[in-house]
Protein backbone atom coordinates (compact mmCIF):
# COMPACT_ATOMS: atom_id res chain seq x y z
CA UNK A 1 0.00 0.00 0.00
CA UNK A 2 3.06 2.53 0.71
CA UNK A 3 4.75 1.41 -2.09
CA UNK A 4 1.60 2.71 -3.80
CA UNK A 5 1.47 6.21 -2.73
CA UNK A 6 5.24 6.65 -3.08
CA UNK A 7 4.54 5.48 -6.87
CA UNK A 8 1.65 7.84 -7.09
CA UNK A 9 3.34 10.42 -5.48
CA UNK A 10 6.15 10.55 -8.13
CA UNK A 11 3.67 10.57 -10.93
CA UNK A 12 2.01 13.63 -9.64
CA UNK A 13 5.64 14.88 -9.30
CA UNK A 14 6.05 14.53 -13.06
CA UNK A 15 3.14 15.17 -14.06
CA UNK A 16 3.57 18.72 -12.34
CA UNK A 17 6.59 19.47 -13.45
CA UNK A 18 5.61 18.42 -16.97
CA UNK A 19 2.87 21.46 -16.90
CA UNK A 20 5.04 23.86 -15.42
CA UNK A 21 7.39 23.05 -18.26
CA UNK A 22 4.94 23.07 -20.59
CA UNK A 23 3.83 27.08 -18.55
CA UNK A 24 7.01 27.96 -18.96
CA UNK A 25 7.25 27.41 -23.03
CA UNK A 26 3.75 28.93 -23.25
CA UNK A 27 4.77 32.57 -21.65
CA UNK A 28 8.09 32.58 -22.42
CA UNK A 29 8.95 32.85 -26.61
CA UNK A 30 11.00 30.61 -28.06
CA UNK A 31 14.06 32.67 -29.21
CA UNK A 32 16.65 31.77 -31.81
CA UNK A 33 20.31 31.19 -31.18
CA UNK A 34 22.52 34.56 -29.72
CA UNK A 35 23.90 35.64 -32.89
CA UNK A 36 27.47 35.21 -33.07
CA UNK A 37 29.15 36.98 -35.86
CA UNK A 38 32.48 36.76 -37.69
CA UNK A 39 34.24 39.33 -36.04
CA UNK A 40 37.64 38.28 -37.51
CA UNK A 41 38.23 41.40 -39.09
CA UNK A 42 36.40 43.91 -36.45
CA UNK A 43 38.82 46.58 -34.51
CA UNK A 44 39.79 44.88 -31.48
CA UNK A 45 37.24 47.43 -29.15
CA UNK A 46 33.86 46.49 -31.38
CA UNK A 47 34.97 42.70 -30.86
CA UNK A 48 35.72 43.00 -27.52
CA UNK A 49 32.01 45.09 -27.19
CA UNK A 50 30.43 42.53 -29.07
CA UNK A 51 32.05 39.38 -27.04
CA UNK A 52 30.95 40.84 -23.47
CA UNK A 53 27.54 41.69 -24.87
CA UNK A 54 27.22 38.50 -25.78
CA UNK A 55 28.08 36.77 -23.01
CA UNK A 56 25.41 38.81 -20.76
CA UNK A 57 22.57 37.98 -23.39
CA UNK A 58 23.58 34.37 -22.84
CA UNK A 59 23.15 34.93 -19.02
CA UNK A 60 20.38 35.74 -19.43
CA UNK A 61 18.28 35.20 -22.13
CA UNK A 62 15.17 36.13 -21.20
CA UNK A 63 16.18 39.49 -20.90
CA UNK A 64 14.63 42.24 -23.39
CA UNK A 65 16.54 45.09 -22.90
CA UNK A 66 19.65 43.02 -22.58
CA UNK A 67 18.96 41.82 -26.31
CA UNK A 68 18.14 45.48 -27.01
CA UNK A 69 21.43 46.47 -26.11
CA UNK A 70 23.04 43.70 -28.50
CA UNK A 71 20.95 44.71 -31.14
CA UNK A 72 21.72 47.99 -30.84
CA UNK A 73 25.52 47.05 -30.72
CA UNK A 74 25.40 44.68 -33.75
CA UNK A 75 23.65 47.60 -35.70
CA UNK A 76 26.18 50.54 -34.90
CA UNK A 77 29.18 48.53 -36.21
CA UNK A 78 27.16 47.13 -39.58
CA UNK A 79 26.39 43.54 -38.25
CA UNK A 80 22.70 44.23 -40.05
CA UNK A 81 21.78 40.15 -40.14
CA UNK A 82 22.55 39.69 -36.70
CA UNK A 83 21.33 42.78 -35.95
CA UNK A 84 17.78 42.02 -36.85
CA UNK A 85 17.76 38.31 -35.18
CA UNK A 86 18.71 40.27 -32.02
CA UNK A 87 15.77 43.48 -32.50
CA UNK A 88 13.56 40.32 -33.32
CA UNK A 89 14.51 38.97 -30.23
CA UNK A 90 13.85 42.02 -28.05
CA UNK A 91 10.65 43.29 -29.41
CA UNK A 92 9.29 39.55 -28.69
CA UNK A 93 10.45 39.54 -25.18
CA UNK A 94 9.95 43.57 -24.45
CA UNK A 95 6.88 43.41 -25.70
CA UNK A 96 5.71 46.88 -24.83
CA UNK A 97 8.84 49.17 -26.09
CA UNK A 98 8.54 50.55 -28.81
CA UNK A 99 12.01 51.35 -29.33
CA UNK A 100 13.32 47.53 -30.42
CA UNK A 101 10.52 47.15 -33.26
CA UNK A 102 11.57 50.79 -34.64
CA UNK A 103 14.91 50.17 -35.17
CA UNK A 104 14.72 46.31 -36.57
CA UNK A 105 12.31 48.56 -39.10
CA UNK A 106 15.43 50.90 -39.75
CA UNK A 107 17.69 48.00 -40.57
CA UNK A 108 14.85 46.50 -42.89
CA UNK A 109 14.06 49.81 -45.23
CA UNK A 110 16.12 49.42 -47.61
CA UNK A 111 15.85 46.12 -48.52
CA UNK A 112 12.83 44.94 -47.43
CA UNK A 113 10.17 48.08 -47.12
CA UNK A 114 7.21 46.10 -46.71
CA UNK A 115 9.12 44.00 -43.40
CA UNK A 116 9.80 46.94 -42.17
CA UNK A 117 6.38 49.09 -42.28
CA UNK A 118 5.54 45.95 -40.57
CA UNK A 119 8.11 46.79 -37.76
CA UNK A 120 7.17 50.75 -37.64
CA UNK A 121 3.21 49.38 -37.32
CA UNK A 122 4.26 47.69 -34.23
CA UNK A 123 6.36 50.03 -33.04
CA UNK A 124 3.15 52.90 -33.10
CA UNK A 125 0.92 50.36 -31.67
CA UNK A 126 3.02 49.64 -29.21
CA UNK A 127 2.84 53.82 -28.22
CA UNK A 128 6.44 55.05 -30.30
CA UNK A 129 6.10 58.65 -28.84
CA UNK A 130 8.10 60.70 -30.88
CA UNK A 131 5.27 59.85 -34.32
CA UNK A 132 8.41 58.63 -36.00
CA UNK A 133 7.24 55.26 -36.19
CA UNK A 134 4.18 56.98 -38.12
CA UNK A 135 6.24 58.95 -40.00
CA UNK A 136 8.07 55.86 -41.67
CA UNK A 137 5.35 54.47 -42.77
CA UNK A 138 4.07 57.26 -44.22
CA UNK A 139 7.57 57.29 -46.05
CA UNK A 140 7.61 54.09 -46.98
CA UNK A 141 3.86 53.82 -48.31
CA UNK A 142 4.73 57.36 -50.00
CA UNK A 143 8.07 55.42 -52.27
CA UNK A 144 4.85 52.93 -52.83
CA UNK A 145 2.67 55.59 -54.24
CA UNK A 146 0.02 54.42 -51.85
CA UNK A 147 -1.14 58.19 -51.05
CA UNK A 148 -4.10 58.15 -49.08
CA UNK A 149 -2.75 55.66 -46.73
CA UNK A 150 0.61 57.86 -46.62
CA UNK A 151 -2.09 61.05 -45.39
CA UNK A 152 -3.41 58.82 -42.72
CA UNK A 153 -0.28 58.15 -41.40
CA UNK A 154 1.40 61.98 -42.04
CA UNK A 155 -2.08 63.14 -39.69
CA UNK A 156 -1.26 60.51 -36.63
CA UNK A 157 2.72 61.40 -36.54
CA UNK A 158 1.54 65.32 -36.39
CA UNK A 159 -1.11 64.43 -33.77
CA UNK A 160 1.57 62.43 -31.67
CA UNK A 161 4.07 65.18 -32.11
CA UNK A 162 3.03 68.53 -34.09
CA UNK A 163 6.61 69.65 -33.99
CA UNK A 164 7.91 66.88 -36.18
CA UNK A 165 9.55 68.37 -39.47
CA UNK A 166 9.74 64.74 -41.09
CA UNK A 167 6.27 64.37 -41.15
CA UNK A 168 5.47 67.65 -42.72
CA UNK A 169 8.03 67.36 -44.91
CA UNK A 170 6.38 63.94 -46.31
CA UNK A 171 3.27 65.58 -46.53
CA UNK A 172 4.58 68.39 -48.86
CA UNK A 173 6.15 65.87 -50.77
CA UNK A 174 2.99 64.14 -51.35
CA UNK A 175 1.34 67.37 -52.62
CA UNK A 176 4.06 67.60 -54.78
CA UNK A 177 3.26 64.11 -56.38
CA UNK A 178 -0.43 64.22 -56.40
CA UNK A 179 -1.54 67.95 -56.70
CA UNK A 180 -1.41 69.91 -60.19
CA UNK A 181 2.17 71.87 -59.83
CA UNK A 182 0.61 75.31 -58.94
CA UNK A 183 -1.54 73.69 -56.02
CA UNK A 184 1.52 71.66 -54.67
CA UNK A 185 3.42 75.08 -54.77
CA UNK A 186 0.92 77.14 -52.81
CA UNK A 187 0.53 73.93 -50.37
CA UNK A 188 4.32 73.27 -49.75
CA UNK A 189 4.89 76.97 -48.95
CA UNK A 190 2.36 76.99 -46.82
CA UNK A 191 4.89 75.04 -44.39
CA UNK A 192 7.47 77.27 -45.18
CA UNK A 193 7.67 78.31 -41.57
CA UNK A 194 7.70 74.67 -40.16
CA UNK A 195 10.26 73.89 -42.07
CA UNK A 196 12.24 76.86 -43.05
CA UNK A 197 15.68 75.47 -41.39
CA UNK A 198 15.71 72.56 -43.87
CA UNK A 199 17.96 72.40 -46.82
CA UNK A 200 15.53 69.09 -48.06
CA UNK A 201 13.07 71.46 -47.85
CA UNK A 202 14.16 74.55 -49.94
CA UNK A 203 15.48 71.93 -52.39
CA UNK A 204 11.82 70.33 -52.66
CA UNK A 205 10.38 74.16 -53.45
CA UNK A 206 12.84 74.49 -55.47
CA UNK A 207 12.17 71.68 -58.02
CA UNK A 208 8.10 72.48 -57.56
CA UNK A 209 8.99 76.40 -58.54
CA UNK A 210 10.88 75.07 -61.89
CA UNK A 211 8.04 72.77 -63.12
CA UNK A 212 5.61 75.67 -62.54
CA UNK A 213 7.89 78.24 -64.23
CA UNK A 214 8.80 80.17 -61.50
CA UNK A 215 12.24 80.44 -62.43
CA UNK A 216 13.63 83.04 -60.11
CA UNK A 217 11.82 81.15 -56.74
CA UNK A 218 13.63 78.18 -58.13
CA UNK A 219 16.61 79.95 -58.05
CA UNK A 220 16.38 81.66 -54.68
CA UNK A 221 15.02 78.58 -53.26
CA UNK A 222 17.90 76.51 -54.14
CA UNK A 223 20.14 79.44 -52.75
CA UNK A 224 18.76 79.22 -49.53
CA UNK A 225 19.02 75.23 -49.64
CA UNK A 226 23.06 75.22 -50.47
CA UNK A 227 23.30 78.12 -47.30
CA UNK A 228 21.82 75.47 -45.03
CA UNK A 229 23.62 72.14 -44.07
CA UNK A 230 22.58 68.55 -45.23
CA UNK A 231 20.44 67.20 -42.89
CA UNK A 232 22.02 64.03 -40.33
CA UNK A 233 19.01 61.24 -39.63
CA UNK A 234 20.95 60.35 -36.92
CA UNK A 235 21.08 63.82 -35.04
CA UNK A 236 17.39 64.19 -35.71
CA UNK A 237 15.95 61.14 -34.74
CA UNK A 238 16.74 60.06 -30.82
CA UNK A 239 16.24 56.03 -31.77
CA UNK A 240 19.07 56.12 -34.25
CA UNK A 241 21.33 58.23 -31.23
CA UNK A 242 20.92 55.37 -29.06
CA UNK A 243 22.02 53.24 -32.23
CA UNK A 244 24.98 55.46 -32.74
CA UNK A 245 26.03 55.71 -28.98
CA UNK A 246 26.48 52.29 -28.53
CA UNK A 247 29.78 52.57 -31.46
CA UNK A 248 33.27 51.59 -30.02
CA UNK A 249 34.86 51.80 -33.51
CA UNK A 250 38.46 53.93 -34.03
CA UNK A 251 36.59 56.45 -36.09
CA UNK A 252 34.12 56.98 -33.60
CA UNK A 253 36.45 57.28 -30.67
CA UNK A 254 38.06 59.98 -32.52
CA UNK A 255 34.69 61.99 -33.89
CA UNK A 256 33.94 62.35 -30.34
CA UNK A 257 37.34 63.43 -29.15
CA UNK A 258 37.32 65.99 -32.03
CA UNK A 259 33.92 67.37 -30.97
CA UNK A 260 35.57 67.89 -27.52
CA UNK A 261 38.07 70.14 -28.55
CA UNK A 262 35.93 72.31 -30.97
CA UNK A 263 34.25 72.32 -27.38
CA UNK A 264 36.84 74.03 -26.05
CA UNK A 265 38.82 71.08 -24.03
CA UNK A 266 42.50 70.77 -24.37
CA UNK A 267 45.13 68.23 -22.58
CA UNK A 268 44.16 65.11 -22.23
CA UNK A 269 41.30 65.10 -25.05
CA UNK A 270 44.58 65.77 -27.84
CA UNK A 271 46.30 62.86 -26.53
CA UNK A 272 43.75 60.25 -26.62
CA UNK A 273 43.72 61.32 -30.14
CA UNK A 274 47.06 61.01 -30.93
CA UNK A 275 47.01 57.61 -28.67
CA UNK A 276 44.19 56.54 -31.15
CA UNK A 277 46.19 57.85 -34.10
CA UNK A 278 49.68 55.94 -32.89
CA UNK A 279 47.41 52.77 -32.91
CA UNK A 280 45.82 53.42 -36.08
CA UNK A 281 48.10 55.38 -38.80
CA UNK A 282 46.53 54.04 -41.63
CA UNK A 283 43.16 56.29 -40.96
CA UNK A 284 43.48 59.76 -42.46
CA UNK A 285 40.87 61.10 -40.92
CA UNK A 286 41.86 60.21 -37.53
CA UNK A 287 45.33 62.23 -38.75
CA UNK A 288 43.13 65.02 -40.23
CA UNK A 289 41.46 65.32 -36.65
CA UNK A 290 44.63 64.83 -34.69
CA UNK A 291 46.39 67.60 -36.54
CA UNK A 292 43.30 69.51 -36.40
CA UNK A 293 43.17 69.08 -32.93
CA UNK A 294 46.74 70.49 -32.36
CA UNK A 295 46.69 73.41 -34.28
CA UNK A 296 43.37 74.69 -32.71
CA UNK A 297 45.31 74.10 -29.33
CA UNK A 298 49.00 75.96 -30.61
CA UNK A 299 50.73 72.93 -30.62
CA UNK A 300 52.04 73.38 -34.10
CA UNK A 301 55.49 71.43 -33.35
CA UNK A 302 53.68 68.76 -32.38
CA UNK A 303 51.46 68.61 -35.61
CA UNK A 304 54.24 69.64 -37.91
CA UNK A 305 56.07 66.21 -36.32
CA UNK A 306 52.64 64.49 -37.08
CA UNK A 307 52.47 65.84 -40.64
CA UNK A 308 55.86 65.42 -41.58
CA UNK A 309 55.45 61.25 -41.08
CA UNK A 310 52.61 60.61 -43.27
CA UNK A 311 52.45 57.95 -45.37
CA UNK A 312 52.57 58.42 -49.10
CA UNK A 313 48.99 57.89 -50.21
CA UNK A 314 48.00 60.79 -47.56
CA UNK A 315 50.54 63.53 -48.72
CA UNK A 316 48.01 64.67 -51.39
CA UNK A 317 45.03 64.59 -49.22
CA UNK A 318 43.36 67.91 -49.18
CA UNK A 319 42.77 68.92 -45.62
CA UNK A 320 45.89 67.85 -44.54
CA UNK A 321 47.62 70.01 -47.14
CA UNK A 322 45.29 72.81 -45.60
CA UNK A 323 46.46 71.73 -42.03
CA UNK A 324 49.84 71.74 -43.66
CA UNK A 325 49.89 75.52 -44.93
CA UNK A 326 48.11 76.79 -41.33
CA UNK A 327 50.94 75.02 -39.21
CA UNK A 328 53.42 76.53 -41.61
CA UNK A 329 51.81 79.74 -41.37
CA UNK A 330 52.33 79.66 -37.49
CA UNK A 331 55.77 78.85 -37.75
CA UNK A 332 56.65 81.77 -40.43
CA UNK A 333 57.69 79.09 -42.67
CA UNK A 334 56.46 81.07 -46.07
CA UNK A 335 58.26 78.71 -48.18
CA UNK A 336 56.48 75.74 -46.93
CA UNK A 337 53.27 77.07 -46.57
CA UNK A 338 53.03 77.93 -50.31
CA UNK A 339 54.16 74.99 -51.34
CA UNK A 340 51.12 73.32 -49.31
CA UNK A 341 48.73 75.75 -50.41
CA UNK A 342 49.73 75.63 -54.17
CA UNK A 343 48.99 71.38 -53.74
CA UNK A 344 46.06 72.29 -52.32
CA UNK A 345 44.72 74.77 -55.10
CA UNK A 346 45.78 72.29 -57.29
CA UNK A 347 42.86 70.49 -56.17
CA UNK A 348 40.64 72.96 -55.59
CA UNK A 349 41.68 76.31 -57.25
CA UNK A 350 38.19 78.40 -56.25
CA UNK A 351 38.81 77.26 -52.67
CA UNK A 352 38.62 80.97 -50.91
CA UNK A 353 40.26 80.03 -47.68
CA UNK A 354 43.42 78.94 -49.40
CA UNK A 355 43.59 81.55 -51.47
CA UNK A 356 43.09 83.94 -48.98
CA UNK A 357 45.95 82.11 -47.08
CA UNK A 358 48.51 82.03 -50.17
CA UNK A 359 47.60 85.87 -50.59
CA UNK A 360 49.17 86.28 -47.29
CA UNK A 361 51.55 84.70 -47.54
CA UNK A 362 52.89 86.30 -50.52
CA UNK A 363 52.31 89.40 -48.71
CA UNK A 364 54.81 87.72 -45.81
CA UNK A 365 57.52 87.54 -48.41
CA UNK A 366 56.72 90.99 -50.16
CA UNK A 367 55.59 89.77 -52.97
CA UNK A 368 52.64 92.86 -53.27
CA UNK A 369 51.82 92.08 -56.92
CA UNK A 370 51.02 88.26 -56.44
CA UNK A 371 48.92 89.27 -53.41
CA UNK A 372 46.98 91.43 -54.61
CA UNK A 373 46.31 89.39 -57.43
CA UNK A 374 45.51 86.44 -55.13
CA UNK A 375 43.29 88.99 -53.23
CA UNK A 376 41.74 89.67 -56.45
CA UNK A 377 40.46 85.87 -57.25
CA UNK A 378 39.38 85.72 -53.49
CA UNK A 379 36.72 88.68 -54.52
CA UNK A 380 35.88 86.82 -57.98
CA UNK A 381 34.51 84.02 -56.13
CA UNK A 382 33.66 85.51 -52.82
CA UNK A 383 32.43 89.15 -53.20
CA UNK A 384 31.23 90.08 -50.49
CA UNK A 385 33.91 88.84 -48.41
CA UNK A 386 34.85 91.86 -46.17
CA UNK A 387 38.02 91.11 -44.90
CA UNK A 388 39.22 90.42 -48.41
CA UNK A 389 38.01 93.41 -49.70
CA UNK A 390 39.59 95.72 -47.18
CA UNK A 391 42.99 93.77 -47.58
CA UNK A 392 43.20 94.04 -51.75
CA UNK A 393 42.66 97.69 -51.11
CA UNK A 394 45.26 98.17 -48.60
CA UNK A 395 47.38 96.55 -50.44
CA UNK A 396 46.61 98.64 -54.10
CA UNK A 397 47.18 101.76 -51.45
CA UNK A 398 51.01 100.62 -50.91
CA UNK A 399 51.56 99.29 -54.14
CA UNK A 400 50.35 103.22 -55.80
CA UNK A 401 52.06 104.70 -52.57
CA UNK A 402 55.67 102.46 -53.72
CA UNK A 403 54.61 103.70 -57.08
CA UNK A 404 54.30 107.53 -56.71
CA UNK A 405 57.73 107.65 -54.64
Amino acid sequence: MQSRIVFASILGCIALTIVVVLWIGDTHPRLPEVPNPDLSQAFPEVARAIEEQRKVVLSDSQSGAEWGRYAMLLDAHEFDYDAVVAYESAASLDSSNPTWSYLLGEILANESPQKARAAFAKSEARGEKHGLAATRIAEIDLSQNEFRTAVEAVKRALEINPQNQRAFLCGARIDALELEPADALESIQAVQEELNDRRDYWELVSNVAMTTGHVELAKQAQEKAEALPAESAYWENPYLQLVAQQRVDPYWQARQYHERVLSGETGAVVDKLRELLAAYPEIHSIRVQCVDALVRTGQFDAARVTLDSLPKDAEENFDLLCLSATTAIHQEDWVKSEQELQRALAQRPNNVVCLADLAHVFEEQKRMDEALKTYNKVLEFAPDDEEALAQRDRIQQLLEQASAN
